[in-house]
């Protein structure tokens, strides 16, 4: 017998036990929609979609299907416990799970994770009789049991871009670690270099995410704070400005200026120019910024620390105890000190 596919053999049963169960062969139309309920042509139909094929109703379908699946358990087993052991060794395989299997003569390139675990369901087993662990179908991936985090990595990295602006995968895979499991970073880093939405420069990456508005990153909201005030800067001046306010807040995973560079460079609402970047929008530091905000950047560029207006004591602004005999310098401003906050302004007070 000529090598088949397991989608080859599989209809063959199929065929066989639609035969043993209504005592005659089934039309091509027939084997066609219990083919692609099945899973062996594709993403598995459902109901409605396999009757449609033949212009029956999913009841009918569904009863067909019923009555021969008896016929249909523990077959195959060799051949499906071979499929899913080479699955394992590429996990996590993207979808269609045909194109690592294709290229061995196990499947067609069109087999997919979904239609896989239902052929095997359909047989009355399992990955994880087969071949001692189970396999799982997320998010258009095939996995083993033991690699679910790994699922999880390009939402971790769409939080991470929004709260650092861009990461790496040691952190993202420091944050999928639990107790039970530890992600492999090469399998983190295939589910991400897969996906058309995440931009690279050497270890750092970030989540595209230009059209959801400014603050669904935080290294944008930052920069724009920055030009607001005075545009353009430098990349390094925005770096510090954003060291700033990092260290305020907290947040230990800090963007270098190269990498930087290449996020505003790749980002369409900014143009890099050397070492100089501007945002691609006139900025208005009053509505960047608040109110609260805005006014004390009028007063210090208002200040003799900008070379005019009163001095700072005569408008009644008082003198900071961290730095006494003045506010912030003036080009600190470039940062505002990265973003001055209500709540900062009150504790230079206290």
């Amino acid at each position: 017998m000529d090598a088949h596919t397991l989608e080859d053999e599989f209809e063959e049963l199929l065929a066989a036990a639609y035969r043993s169960s209504f005592g005659k062969d089934p039309t091509d139309l027939w084997l066609a929609a219990i083919a692609s309920r099945a899973g062996t042509r594709g993403a598995v139909a459902t109901l409605n979609q396999a009757g449609d094929l033949l212009g029956v109703s999913r009841e009918r379908v569904r009863q067909v299907m019923a009555q021969i699946t008896p016929a249909l358990q523990r077959m195959l087993r060799a051949q499906l416990g071979m499929i899913a052991l080479t699955i394992a060794q590429y996990s996590p395989a993207a979808e269609p799970v045909g194109r690592y299997l294709a290229p061995l003569g196990l499947s067609r390139p069109t087999l997919t994770g979904e239609g896989f675990l239902n052929l095997l369901k359909l047989t009355g087993t399992s990955a994880g009789e087969l071949i001692g662990g189970d396999l799982v179908a997320v998010d258009g991936w095939l996995v083993r049991g033991t690699q679910m985090q790994v699922t999880k990595s390009l939402s971790m990295a769409n939080r991470q871009t929004s709260s650092f602006g861009m990461t790496t995968i040691a952190t993202i895979c420091h944050a999928l670690t639990t107790p039970s499991e530890s992600p492999d970073p090469a399998a983190v880093q295939r589910i991400l270099r897969a996906e058309p939405t995440v931009r690279w420069f050497g270890d750092w990456l970030w989540v595209h995410k230009d059209d959801q508005g400014p603050h669904a990153n935080r290294l944008v909201n930052t920069a724009r704070s920055i030009l607001s005030v005075n545009s353009p800067q430098t990349i390094t001046s925005i770096h510090e400005g954003a060291q700033r306010l990092w260290k305020f807040r907290r947040l230990e995973l800090l963007p270098p200026v190269e990498a930087m560079r290449a996020f505003f460079g790749n980002h369409s609402g900014f143009e890099v120019d050397g070492d100089q970047v501007r945002a691609l929008e006139p900025l208005d530091y009053h509505e960047v910024l608040g109110g609260v905000t805005a006014t004390m950047i009028d007063i210090l560029k208002s200040s003799p620390l900008s070379g005019d207006g009163p001095p700072l004591a005569a408008r009644g602004v008082p003198r900071s105890r961290n730095r006494p005999g003045h506010i912030d310098r003036m080009d600190h401003l470039r940062g505002v000190d990265a973003e001055v906050r209500p709540e900062r302004l009150g504790a230079s007070r206290q």
